[in-house]
């Protein structure tokens, strides 16, 4: 692995849907694996809940603080979008973010790393 100065990572919701029950061992795993070899600043984007649904929501607020503390154990930036993020989702059939929302998120992520740097 050649000297990086950051890494930005963001995985996305299919891929939590499609391992949901080993995501948080996964993630633990693979942290590890890129602290080993790098002990550049690592910035990590969390999830936001596309839908209104309560039990969905503790879902993912239980899954953000588990990341969270997995963060904190590799000394990562984890940057969870906020309440306000999901007035960016187009629609209720959709999960994903608007252009806007892209950019709210990618401001975000760069505000953190100005802070940085």
């Amino acid at each position: 692995m050649e000297k990086i100065k950051l890494l930005s990572t963001d995985f996305g919701l299919n891929d939590l849907v499609k391992r949901f029950d080993s995501y948080v061992d996964d993630l633990d795993e693979l942290l590890s694996l890129i602290r080993r070899y790098s002990k550049e600043t690592i910035v990590l984007t969390g999830y936001y809940n596309p839908t209104s649904n309560e039990e969905l929501n503790a879902l993912f607020n239980n899954l953000n603080r588990n990341v969270s503390n997995l963060c904190n154990k590799y000394d990562v930036i984890y940057i969870i979008p906020d309440e306000k993020f999901n007035n960016y989702i187009i629609n209720k059939n959709n999960i994903y973010p608007s252009k806007e929302g892209y950019k709210n998120l990618s401001e975000k992520i760069i505000e953190k790393i100005v802070e940085i740097y």
